[in-house]
């Protein structure tokens, strides 16, 4: 547009000028002084691309980007655009306003949002407008913003820490730790690891969670006589990056291997004299064990206290390798872990020009139940493979 002014000068008669001015429109439609709109131009409305309608955006989707498709006109000059997200779906709280937005260049334009949105329900819209002529505001969409998930780890319930499960299966169960912002299923990762640090992982198990308790028996079967450290994570399965940290790490360990007894042998010798029948001529490991038992039951008893119990395991420990080596094995006693601490229920023994480990008693901290001698012998592809031999003795076989 340009301004045309004419002046017409007065007489003294106290007028000074007489001013009109007349207005016309430019001949350059790209013109800054363009006064519009300009007739016959018509600008479409943009396409709502991202977010589309009722997406539901998570912590790792924020700050939120939008997307649109560019609009089209029929005039001349370029266009730019006007974004708003409103909380409400007739744009009374505008929460983001942001105008003089440049087009991208392939027919697409991107707003990235500088902030993160509080939770909850949005709508936005868009329209372009060229500075004389203003578009129609798109389509309006709305979109959801859901609120962070914490998890807190869960809590390990079963078996116990320190416990020793019977047989080889073990019930894990698991308490639900704490949550906030949770909007689908949990499900919990349990790892079954061979040492502490969970280099070396036995099993791992995956489990929906049932609320306020979960229970995981698999029917996964481990080694006997070996003690096992587990730990539990929940994990959110509407989103792979809401996972909480690992519980606290819990131990248990496996049952000993029962003790099959063989069929009597008619052609063997008579039992050597005994409270109970035992064979205590024997060299044989099991026969050993069950002669120690035949001597000294009261050092069996139940229903008795731990350090009691404990007591007794000793006592019989050291008798089972005084007769052994009275039986001509080679026997000891063994460190446990390396020492300085002796174990109460298992041995060294000497066989094939190697140390083996050997298991005496079965469960016996348990003072609920009797206790059990036995000889269960360790071979070198177990963890107890290669024992810390300490000597025992001088022994009188007199």
């Amino acid at each position: 547009m340009t301004k045309v002014c004419t002046r017409l000068v007065l007489t003294a008669a106290a007028l000074v000028f007489l001013g009109s001015c007349q207005v016309k429109k430019s001949a350059n439609p790209l013109s800054p002084a363009v006064a519009g709109p300009i007739e016959g131009v018509v600008i479409s409305h943009p396409n709502l691309l991202e977010p589309g309608q009722n997406w539901e955006l998570k912590t790792k989707d924020q700050p939120v980007q939008l997307l649109i498709q560019n609009a089209d006109t029929s005039g001349a000059r370029p266009l730019k655009y006007t974004f708003e997200i409103a909380s409400d779906a007739e744009f009374k709280n505008v929460v983001f306003t942001r105008t003089g937005i440049e087009p991208g260049a392939d027919g697409l334009t991107r707003l990235q949002l500088p902030d993160k949105l509080a939770a909850g329900t949005y709508w936005w819209r868009t329209r372009a407008e060229d500075g004389a002529n203003m578009g129609p505001y798109s389509p309006v969409k709305s979109f959801q913003v859901l609120a962070q998930v914490i998890l807190g780890p869960p809590a390990p319930s079963a078996p116990s820490n320190g416990s020793t499960i019977t047989g080889l299966v073990p019930e894990f169960k698991i308490k639900a730790g704490e949550r906030s912002g949770v909007t689908a299923d949990i499900e919990y990762i349990l790892q079954v690891g061979n040492n502490t640090s969970f280099s070396s992982i036995a099993a791992t198990f995956i489990e929906r969670e049932t609320w306020p308790e979960t229970k995981i028996a698999q029917g996964y079967s481990f080694l006997y006589s070996k003690t096992y450290y587990w730990r539990v994570r929940a994990w959110h399965t509407g989103d792979g990056a809401d996972v909480s940290n690992w519980s606290t790490v819990q131990t248990f360990k496996t049952s000993a291997p029962p003790i099959i007894v063989p069929a009597p042998d008619p052609g063997a010798p008579a039992p050597a004299p005994g409270s109970g029948g035992a064979v205590c001529n024997s060299s044989k490991g099991s026969d050993i064990a069950e002669c120690i038992e035949d001597r000294y039951p009261q050092y069996l008893a139940k229903g008795i206290s731990l350090d009691k119990r404990i007591q007794n395991m000793q006592f019989l420990r050291n008798r089972l390798i005084e007769h052994a080596k009275c039986q001509g094995l080679k026997v000891g006693l063994n460190l446990k872990r390396g020492g300085p601490e002796i174990s109460n229920d298992f041995i060294t023994y000497h066989t094939g020009s190697r140390w083996v480990g050997v298991d005496i008693a079965s469960g016996y901290d348990d003072t609920k139940d009797t206790l059990d001698l036995m000889w269960y012998q360790h071979g070198s592809s177990t963890n107890w493979g290669h024992p810390y031999y300490k000597d025992y003795g001088p022994v009188n076989c007199n």
